[in-house]
C-alpha cells in the first residue's frame, strides 16, 4: 500500500462523525498506550578503566598492549559470565599477558642493566617464568641494594609472578574454575598488583 492507496477524506469523514466523547475517548486511550510503551534508554557503555574500577588518568598510562590486554580479558570473562562452571582460562591468559607487558617494559631494562642480564635485551621474547627465575632472595638483595625498590616490593612481584605463571600453567594443560579467577582478578586488579612494576 502506498500513500495514494489511502483514502484520507473518508478518514476525516468519520473522524467528524464522532461525538466529542468519543473523540476525547480515543485521545486518552492514545496517551495511555504511549505511557505505557516501555520507553528503551540506551544504557551508557562503561570505559575499560571502569570496568576495572581503576582511575581513568592512571588507565590511560599503560602501554597501549596492555590496555588492549586488560580489556580482552574483561570481554571474555562478560563471555563467560552466565556460566561460571565453563573453564575460563581465557581471561587469565590477557590476565598473564598484562602483568607481561608490564614486566617486559619495567622490569626488563633493570633487570638488563643492573643485574647485566642479557637475555633481556630482546625483551618480546621473554616470558613470565624468566621474570620469575630472576627473583631469587640474592637478586632481590641486589637490587635493593642499588636503590630499585625494596625488599618487600621485589618480594610481592615474586609472589604475583609466581601465582600467575602457576595460572597459566594451568591454562594451558588444565582447566581455571571461576574461583581461580576470582583470586587472581582480586590481586591483580582489585589491588592493582599488576601495577608494581611501574613503582620500580
Amino acid at each position: 500500500m502506498n500513500w495514494n492507496d489511502i483514502d484520507f477524506s473518508a478518514i476525516q469523514n468519520m473522524v467528524n462523525s464522532l461525538s466529542d466523547e468519543e473523540k476525547q475517548n480515543i485521545q486518552q486511550m492514545a496517551k495511555n498506550m504511549m505511557k505505557e510503551a516501555p520507553i528503551q534508554e540506551e544504557e551508557e557503555e562503561l570505559t575499560t578503566s571502569q570496568r576495572l574500577g581503576w582511575d581513568e588518568n592512571m588507565f590511560i598510562q599503560l602501554p597501549g598492549k596492555m590496555q588492549d590486554d586488560l580489556e580482552s580479558a574483561l570481554d571474555l570473562e562478560d563471555y563467560y559470565e552466565e556460566d561460571q562452571e565453563d573453564d575460563l582460562s581465557a581471561p587469565v591468559l590477557f590476565y598473564a599477558k598484562a602483568l607481561l607487558d608490564a614486566c617486559r617494559g619495567q622490569l626488563a631494562p633493570i633487570f638488563r642493566n643492573v643485574l647485566n642480564l642479557t637475555v633481556f635485551e630482546t625483551v618480546n621474547y621473554t616470558t613470565l617464568g624468566q621474570y620469575l627465575d630472576v627473583l631469587s632472595d640474592e637478586n632481590i638483595r641486589i637490587l635493593a641494594d642499588e636503590q630499585f625498590g625494596e625488599t618487600s616490593l621485589w618480594i610481592t612481584v615474586r609472589e604475583i609472578l609466581s601465582f600467575t605463571n602457576l595460572l597459566l600453567q594451568r591454562a594451558q594443560y588444565d582447566r581455571i574454575s571461576y574461583s581461580d579467577l576470582l583470586i587472581l582478578k582480586e590481586r591483580l586488579i582489585d589491588k592493582k598488583e599488576i601495577l608494581l612494576p611501574f613503582s620500580l
